[in-house]
């Protein structure tokens, strides 16, 4: 068990390996100051979100506020998709993947919608 990068302490393997690792939970659980609950069986911290993945989620999120609202400028526009994106990547990585999703979603409906728009277009010429 580790603590701020320090070995706190060490439980051997057991074949009452579940008892231990029980214990080791609630050993944990004391440390960081949380109480398990009954169904704990880890308390891994929260995945962190690639910054890779950030990026693009800000021009979506952008992009989207773009549609929606043509009078912000679009630097007013970035700075609230980036101040949103980081927001909830702080919340972790499901929250992260949950907001990726929906904003994937949105603009798949969106691009399909002006693709349908188009193919119904009628393109007139002078003869």
């Amino acid at each position: 068990m580790w603590q701020d990068g320090k070995r706190a302490f060490t439980y051997p393997a057991t074949c009452g390996w579940q008892t231990v690792r029980r214990t080791a939970i609630a050993k944990a659980a004391g440390l960081v100051g949380v109480a398990p609950t009954a169904g704990t069986t880890t308390l891994l911290p929260q995945q962190v979100v690639p910054s890779a993945r950030i990026t693009p989620l800000i021009s979506a999120l952008a992009e989207l506020g773009r549609e929606e609202n043509h009078a912000t400028s679009q630097r007013v526009l970035m700075e609230q998709a980036r101040s949103h994106a980081y927001a909830v990547a702080a919340q972790g990585l499901t929250a992260f993947n949950t907001l990726e999703r929906q904003v994937q979603k949105e603009l798949t409906l969106r691009y399909d919608e002006a693709a349908a728009a188009a193919r119904t277009r009628t393109i007139r010429y002078r003869a």
